[in-house]
Protein backbone atom coordinates (compact mmCIF):
# COMPACT_ATOMS: atom_id res chain seq x y z
CA UNK A 1 0.00 0.00 0.00
CA UNK A 2 1.18 3.30 -1.09
CA UNK A 3 1.21 5.75 2.44
CA UNK A 4 0.38 9.12 1.67
CA UNK A 5 2.44 12.26 3.03
CA UNK A 6 1.35 15.71 3.92
CA UNK A 7 4.17 18.36 3.78
CA UNK A 8 4.37 20.67 6.60
CA UNK A 9 5.93 23.64 6.66
CA UNK A 10 8.53 25.22 9.25
CA UNK A 11 7.81 27.63 11.11
CA UNK A 12 11.33 29.21 10.32
CA UNK A 13 11.79 28.30 6.77
CA UNK A 14 15.47 28.65 5.29
CA UNK A 15 15.82 29.08 1.67
CA UNK A 16 18.56 27.03 0.23
CA UNK A 17 20.34 26.22 -3.13
CA UNK A 18 21.54 22.89 -5.02
CA UNK A 19 24.20 23.15 -7.20
CA UNK A 20 26.31 21.71 -10.06
CA UNK A 21 30.10 21.37 -10.15
CA UNK A 22 32.13 19.15 -11.40
CA UNK A 23 35.11 17.11 -9.71
CA UNK A 24 38.78 17.90 -10.76
CA UNK A 25 42.45 17.13 -9.39
CA UNK A 26 42.73 21.03 -9.60
CA UNK A 27 43.16 21.07 -13.14
CA UNK A 28 40.39 21.68 -15.77
CA UNK A 29 41.13 18.97 -18.51
CA UNK A 30 40.69 15.30 -16.93
CA UNK A 31 39.79 13.37 -13.65
CA UNK A 32 40.97 10.06 -13.70
CA UNK A 33 38.55 8.59 -15.92
CA UNK A 34 39.63 10.81 -18.89
CA UNK A 35 36.69 12.66 -20.22
CA UNK A 36 37.48 15.68 -21.15
CA UNK A 37 36.18 19.23 -19.38
CA UNK A 38 33.51 18.48 -16.73
CA UNK A 39 30.20 19.65 -16.80
CA UNK A 40 29.53 18.62 -20.68
CA UNK A 41 30.94 21.85 -22.57
CA UNK A 42 33.27 22.08 -25.52
CA UNK A 43 33.77 18.37 -24.38
CA UNK A 44 30.09 18.03 -25.79
CA UNK A 45 31.27 16.71 -29.25
CA UNK A 46 33.87 14.20 -27.91
CA UNK A 47 33.36 10.50 -27.18
CA UNK A 48 32.88 10.99 -23.38
CA UNK A 49 32.69 7.11 -22.70
CA UNK A 50 32.10 6.24 -18.84
CA UNK A 51 31.00 9.18 -16.69
CA UNK A 52 31.03 8.97 -12.64
CA UNK A 53 28.69 10.56 -11.35
CA UNK A 54 28.44 11.35 -8.09
CA UNK A 55 24.94 12.80 -6.71
CA UNK A 56 23.04 12.93 -3.17
CA UNK A 57 19.23 13.22 -5.13
CA UNK A 58 17.12 10.85 -4.96
CA UNK A 59 18.09 7.70 -6.20
CA UNK A 60 15.37 8.02 -8.94
CA UNK A 61 15.80 11.50 -9.91
CA UNK A 62 19.75 10.94 -10.66
CA UNK A 63 18.85 7.94 -12.37
CA UNK A 64 16.93 10.17 -14.52
CA UNK A 65 19.46 12.59 -15.27
CA UNK A 66 21.90 9.85 -16.25
CA UNK A 67 19.74 7.99 -18.60
CA UNK A 68 18.65 11.60 -20.60
CA UNK A 69 22.05 12.06 -20.80
CA UNK A 70 23.12 8.61 -22.37
CA UNK A 71 20.00 9.41 -24.91
CA UNK A 72 21.27 12.47 -25.46
CA UNK A 73 25.07 11.44 -25.74
CA UNK A 74 25.57 8.34 -27.81
CA UNK A 75 28.03 6.33 -26.72
CA UNK A 76 28.23 7.72 -22.90
CA UNK A 77 27.50 5.29 -19.96
CA UNK A 78 26.83 7.13 -16.57
CA UNK A 79 27.32 5.25 -13.61
CA UNK A 80 26.07 6.58 -10.71
CA UNK A 81 27.39 7.19 -6.99
CA UNK A 82 25.01 7.87 -4.50
CA UNK A 83 25.33 9.26 -0.85
CA UNK A 84 24.72 12.21 1.41
CA UNK A 85 26.01 15.15 0.44
CA UNK A 86 28.77 15.58 3.20
CA UNK A 87 29.58 11.99 2.51
CA UNK A 88 30.67 12.76 -1.11
CA UNK A 89 32.25 15.80 -0.13
CA UNK A 90 34.58 13.94 2.16
CA UNK A 91 34.90 10.78 -1.00
CA UNK A 92 36.19 13.95 -2.88
CA UNK A 93 38.53 15.16 -0.77
CA UNK A 94 40.04 11.96 -0.09
CA UNK A 95 40.10 10.83 -3.63
CA UNK A 96 41.88 14.57 -4.41
CA UNK A 97 45.24 12.92 -5.63
CA UNK A 98 43.42 10.24 -7.71
CA UNK A 99 39.46 11.41 -8.39
CA UNK A 100 37.77 8.73 -9.72
CA UNK A 101 34.40 11.13 -10.08
CA UNK A 102 33.48 13.31 -13.30
CA UNK A 103 30.43 15.40 -12.00
CA UNK A 104 29.15 16.16 -9.23
CA UNK A 105 25.20 16.99 -8.80
CA UNK A 106 23.00 18.27 -6.21
CA UNK A 107 23.50 18.95 -2.29
CA UNK A 108 22.05 20.56 0.46
CA UNK A 109 22.63 24.40 0.21
CA UNK A 110 25.60 25.78 -0.99
CA UNK A 111 28.06 25.11 1.99
CA UNK A 112 29.60 21.86 1.08
CA UNK A 113 30.23 23.11 -2.31
CA UNK A 114 32.29 26.49 -0.63
CA UNK A 115 34.26 23.43 1.29
CA UNK A 116 35.03 21.56 -2.01
CA UNK A 117 36.14 24.79 -3.27
CA UNK A 118 38.43 25.68 -0.48
CA UNK A 119 39.41 21.75 -0.49
CA UNK A 120 40.35 22.56 -4.75
CA UNK A 121 37.88 19.32 -5.62
CA UNK A 122 36.14 20.81 -7.92
CA UNK A 123 36.53 23.03 -11.37
CA UNK A 124 34.82 26.11 -12.78
CA UNK A 125 32.09 26.02 -15.44
CA UNK A 126 30.09 28.69 -16.76
CA UNK A 127 27.09 27.06 -18.61
CA UNK A 128 26.15 28.81 -21.55
CA UNK A 129 22.51 29.42 -20.97
CA UNK A 130 23.20 31.62 -17.96
CA UNK A 131 26.45 33.20 -18.47
CA UNK A 132 24.71 36.19 -17.40
CA UNK A 133 23.67 35.04 -14.05
CA UNK A 134 24.24 37.67 -10.82
CA UNK A 135 26.13 36.09 -8.56
CA UNK A 136 23.28 37.22 -6.27
CA UNK A 137 19.51 37.55 -6.52
CA UNK A 138 17.13 38.88 -4.55
CA UNK A 139 19.06 38.12 -1.56
CA UNK A 140 19.86 34.92 -1.98
CA UNK A 141 23.24 33.40 -3.34
CA UNK A 142 22.95 31.74 -6.68
CA UNK A 143 25.99 30.72 -8.13
CA UNK A 144 29.63 30.95 -7.04
CA UNK A 145 31.77 34.14 -8.13
CA UNK A 146 34.25 32.03 -9.40
CA UNK A 147 31.10 29.18 -11.34
CA UNK A 148 33.02 26.81 -9.21
CA UNK A 149 29.21 25.70 -8.52
CA UNK A 150 25.95 27.08 -9.62
CA UNK A 151 22.46 27.10 -7.93
CA UNK A 152 19.42 25.06 -9.87
CA UNK A 153 17.10 25.28 -7.27
CA UNK A 154 15.65 26.82 -4.03
CA UNK A 155 13.42 24.91 -1.17
CA UNK A 156 12.46 25.16 2.15
CA UNK A 157 12.99 23.08 5.29
CA UNK A 158 10.75 21.28 7.09
CA UNK A 159 8.93 18.45 7.95
CA UNK A 160 6.38 15.42 6.84
CA UNK A 161 3.87 13.04 8.79
CA UNK A 162 1.84 9.86 7.21
CA UNK A 163 -1.64 10.59 6.99
CA UNK A 164 -2.31 6.87 7.21
CA UNK A 165 -1.39 7.31 10.97
CA UNK A 166 -1.97 10.72 12.07
CA UNK A 167 -4.79 12.81 12.30
CA UNK A 168 -4.08 16.47 11.13
CA UNK A 169 -5.67 17.56 14.05
CA UNK A 170 -2.99 15.04 15.60
CA UNK A 171 0.22 16.56 13.62
CA UNK A 172 2.94 18.42 15.02
CA UNK A 173 2.70 21.87 13.58
CA UNK A 174 6.01 23.43 14.62
CA UNK A 175 9.66 22.28 15.11
CA UNK A 176 9.23 22.23 19.47
CA UNK A 177 6.13 20.41 19.17
CA UNK A 178 8.71 17.16 17.98
CA UNK A 179 9.55 17.11 21.51
CA UNK A 180 6.46 15.61 22.81
CA UNK A 181 6.80 12.41 24.28
CA UNK A 182 4.03 11.03 22.22
CA UNK A 183 6.85 11.17 19.12
CA UNK A 184 9.69 9.18 21.17
CA UNK A 185 10.33 6.43 18.92
CA UNK A 186 8.06 7.70 15.90
CA UNK A 187 10.57 10.45 14.63
CA UNK A 188 13.36 10.22 11.81
CA UNK A 189 15.46 12.26 10.20
CA UNK A 190 18.82 12.84 8.16
CA UNK A 191 22.59 12.09 9.93
CA UNK A 192 23.61 15.89 9.53
CA UNK A 193 27.22 14.56 9.06
CA UNK A 194 25.87 12.72 6.26
CA UNK A 195 23.51 14.88 4.60
CA UNK A 196 23.76 18.52 3.77
CA UNK A 197 20.04 19.19 3.71
CA UNK A 198 20.45 17.98 7.78
CA UNK A 199 23.16 20.17 8.53
CA UNK A 200 20.97 23.02 6.90
CA UNK A 201 18.24 21.72 9.07
CA UNK A 202 20.61 22.35 12.14
CA UNK A 203 21.99 25.41 11.23
CA UNK A 204 18.78 26.93 10.30
CA UNK A 205 17.29 26.24 14.34
CA UNK A 206 20.95 27.54 15.58
CA UNK A 207 20.25 30.60 13.79
CA UNK A 208 16.96 30.75 14.73
CA UNK A 209 17.53 30.24 18.58
CA UNK A 210 20.82 31.27 19.47
CA UNK A 211 23.50 28.35 19.41
CA UNK A 212 23.51 27.20 23.40
CA UNK A 213 19.20 26.82 22.92
CA UNK A 214 20.11 25.57 19.68
CA UNK A 215 22.06 22.55 20.38
CA UNK A 216 19.81 21.94 23.72
CA UNK A 217 16.90 21.45 21.66
CA UNK A 218 18.94 19.08 19.06
CA UNK A 219 19.80 17.04 21.99
CA UNK A 220 16.10 16.50 23.04
CA UNK A 221 15.56 16.07 19.35
CA UNK A 222 17.74 12.84 19.01
CA UNK A 223 16.50 11.44 22.00
CA UNK A 224 13.34 11.81 20.00
CA UNK A 225 14.49 9.85 17.51
CA UNK A 226 13.67 6.00 16.24
CA UNK A 227 16.39 6.13 13.35
CA UNK A 228 19.03 8.93 11.80
CA UNK A 229 20.12 7.72 8.20
CA UNK A 230 22.57 8.97 6.56
CA UNK A 231 20.36 10.93 3.75
CA UNK A 232 17.27 12.81 3.49
CA UNK A 233 14.98 10.33 1.13
CA UNK A 234 15.75 7.02 3.18
CA UNK A 235 13.41 7.72 6.53
CA UNK A 236 11.12 4.53 6.47
CA UNK A 237 7.51 5.04 5.22
CA UNK A 238 5.62 3.51 7.67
Amino acid sequence: MVKKWLNVVATAALLSTVAVAGCSSGDTGSSSTGQGEAGGGSGAAKELGQIALYSPETPDMTKEIGQNFEKAFKGSTVNIQYAGTNVLVNKMIAEKDNPMGDVWYGGGGFLPFESAKDKDIITAYTPEAIKDWPEVRDGIKIRDKDWKWIGAEVFVLGFVYNTDLVKPEEAPKTWDDLLDPKWKGKLQMPNPAASGTATLTVLSQLMERGEEPGWEYFKKLVDQMSAMPDSGWRPEKR
